[in-house]
């Protein structure tokens, strides 16, 4: 014989069921994500590579003193363009924190609309350390680069336009020398692309060469900024003699990528760039 108290927890199962399997768990996870890295980027103490990208700008008179002052900086200009408008307004740091805070918020926003994961996959990745930490609470230009790769790859399964594929990667291009690699990288699925146009099954020549000037332009203009005067220290020069032990680095690189476990140790933040199993197998 069914009780009273049967029907209400069935009922109170089916609401829990459906909260957490449609988009209120979605909308929850980011408001979730927004208390918490609002959280931490409150107590996070901005380090000096984070001010001096706001100096740079706040002090720069104009755009052309921007470019200027940056030269030694071995970075593209987006981010810096960015700080330079926050700092017409405003000479507080925390305006940085508050602008990556929500380009670390659009970023969530994307992968949990646009992913093609389940949805619990989208709500656990987005609290993984990256996401929730390095791109978020650390005032830098890669968090942007971050988002412009997610922004491209959302628009890429949406009845995607090569030229605003094209744009995506030439803000892409400016924001790191990363950024400019992923840039060039995700620019080999354009001829995959087709317009997005009803009466129109193949990209047209006027299409291609739009699309071919702007990722040109901005590979180039992303490349010419990021090389430092001959009197700077950010970049020694060019290796031109083989070495084993620089082919090794390398092919670290790659399987650090894959397997991002810093050591475990108090001042694990200075190995950042570090594995574990790499530093246990090397």
């Amino acid at each position: 014989m069914n009780t009273a108290s049967e029907p209400l927890s069935i009922s109170c199962i089916n609401a829990a069921k459906s909260f957490f399997t449609g988009k209120n768990l979605l909308w929850t996870t980011l408001v979730v994500y927004l208390i918490l890295t609002s959280f931490t980027a409150v107590h996070h103490e901005m380090w000096r590579d984070e001010l001096e990208c706001w100096n740079i700008a706040r002090e720069s008179q104009s755009l052309p003193q921007l470019f200027d002052n940056i030269e030694y900086e071995g970075h593209p200009s987006l981010w810096f363009i960015i700080l330079y408008g926050l700092s017409r307004l405003t000479s507080d740091p925390v305006a940085m924190q508050i602008s990556h805070l929500c380009i670390g918020l659009a970023t969530v926003f994307l992968i949990l609309t646009c992913a093609p994961f389940s949805k619990w996959q989208r709500c656990l990745v987005v609290f993984g350390y990256f996401l929730a930490f390095e791109y978020v609470a650390i005032s830098r230009m890669y968090g942007l680069g971050v988002l412009c790769t997610f922004l491209f790859l959302s628009q890429l399964r949406t009845n995607p336009k090569p030229w605003v594929l094209a744009c995506i990667l030439f803000l892409m291009a400016h924001t790191s020398i990363y950024g400019l690699l992923v840039s060039i990288s995700l620019a080999t699925q354009l001829p995959y692309v087709r317009s997005s146009k009803a009466d129109a099954n193949v990209t047209t020549v006027t299409e291609i060469a739009v699309v071919t000037v702007i990722l040109i332009s901005g590979w180039i203009t992303s490349v010419l900024q990021m090389i430092t005067p001959a009197d700077g220290g950010y970049q020694p020069g060019w290796i031109s003699h083989f070495e084993w032990e620089r082919v090794i680095m390398a092919a670290g690189d790659i399987w650090k990528g894959y397997v991002p476990i810093t050591p475990f140790t108090r001042t694990f933040w200075g190995y950042w760039h570090s594995c574990l199993l790499r530093s246990v197998v090397v």
